[in-house]
């Protein structure tokens, strides 16, 4: 497979995002007493729906031509062997690491001895990626809380070949690929009305187990994921429709730059005008029924800007400081939870710990994740991939 052209500029963009969810998780020990701000701190969780997205886009970009035109089981194998490499080190890595600050909580507490076998069931489909398939505690909310969205990835992964062999296939045309993507978006939300629905008026099943299934279930944040795909899929694509499209939105400086600021504006416009609950059931429903598909657009907008040429913050995204960050975004995500649990179970003593203390972690969490990449990331993925497998920019 011929090396593609490195997207510097996602990759740096990639660590803001797992940035945003570090200050999310850290929110509540920052002393924040303005509600805007706060909900600016909140809308962090969004980082995620950008990442599922991201993630279609650059996997289309960099494999469409394994899996376009035709797929085979080795492959389907080799993909998923390459995935495997860049994610699990780090990922069991991260969950050994904090499997010790819990461990110690739950024996000191007494509740792992009462549950002792519940807890090791629990830590074993963590360790297989397995927990966003189980909703509620121990599964998804323990061990380990942010890899529920590496355990998504993987049915991700396991979904990838068939969706790009599909959309090279059957939707070769502009046209039909966004009648599709307006298509998704719909469907989607629908779906989500409905069982959100089920589970909170309905049946009202315990808050941790609804909110695992609201959040969590793979097949429920799919949607977000094939946005990408079709992102992916519309960036390649050089017929004469998508040309002209390309052109009207992304084909000077100036233009990139209006649909960046757009997308900022209806990203925070959408964080801003909504609330997080409210009393009114059809209200709470449409408002949380479109909560992650309402911010697809403006993310692919985003994405789609930087890929196709410089913007205002080219120059910004391409030092090389940004560029490393970056890369070591994924090892920030997965392990950052860590330096949460040593802050908030005890570890730190209690006199010790301020809003400063809080952005000294969050800043060691950040040193740590390039150690994490450098040490660990890199090592494993380039053994377990082999010298001579291709490598594919921007995985």
């Amino acid at each position: 497979m011929a090396t593609k052209k490195h997207l510097n500029e996602l990759s740096s963009l990639r660590f803001f995002a797992a940035f945003a969810i570090v200050v999310l998780h850290f929110r509540d020990y920052l002393g924040v007493k303005n509600e805007a701000l706060m909900t600016f701190l909140i809308s962090g969780q969004y980082g995620v729906t950008f990442f599922f997205v991201l993630s279609g886009f650059i996997l289309m970009y960099n494999y469409e031509s394994w899996f376009g035109k035709s797929t085979s089981v080795n492959q389907f194998w080799k993909f998923q062997q390459l995935r495997f490499a860049r994610l699990y080190p780090v990922y069991i890595f991260a969950l050994l690491l904090n499997s010790f600050f819990q461990v110690s909580v739950r024996v000191n507490n007494g509740e792992f001895a009462s549950q002792e076998i519940l807890y090791w069931a629990s830590w074993l489909i963590n360790a297989f990626g397995l927990q966003s398939w189980v909703p509620g505690a121990p599964y998804t909310l323990v061990w380990n809380t942010p890899s529920w969205s590496i355990s998504t990835e993987l049915f991700f992964y396991m979904c990838f070949p068939l969706i790009c062999y599909w959309l090279v296939k059957y939707l070769e045309s502009f046209k039909k690929l966004i009648l599709f993507l307006i298509a998704l978006l719909i469907i989607s939300s629908v779906v989500y009305s409905v069982v959100l629905d089920q589970i909170y008026y309905k049946h009202s099943l315990p808050s941790g187990t609804s909110y695992s299934i609201q959040y969590f279930t793979p097949i429920l944040r799919l949607p977000e994921f094939i946005a990408g795909c079709i992102g992916g899929k519309l960036f390649l694509m050089k017929d004469s429709e998508t040309q002209r499209f390309k052109d009207l939105f992304f084909g000077s400086e100036i233009k990139r730059n209006i649909v960046i600021v757009v997308s900022i504006v209806w990203f925070f416009g959408r964080v801003y005008t909504t609330g997080y609950a409210d009393n009114n059931e059809a209200y709470w429903l449409i408002n949380n029924s479109v909560k992650f598909s309402i911010l697809l657009i403006p993310f692919l907008g985003i994405i789609f800007a930087l890929s196709t040429g410089q913007t205002f913050i080219s120059k910004l995204l391409n030092m090389p400081f940004l560029i490393l960050l970056g890369e070591s975004s994924y090892a920030l995500y997965i392990t950052h939870w860590s330096f949460v649990s040593f802050y908030s179970l005890g570890f730190l003593p209690t006199n010790l710990q301020s809003p400063f203390m809080s952005i000294i972690f969050m800043t060691l969490s950040v040193g740590f994740s390039v150690i994490v990449y450098k040490t660990i990331e890199i090592p494993m993925k380039t053994k377990l991939r082999g010298a001579k497998t291709p490598q594919p920019s921007s995985v």
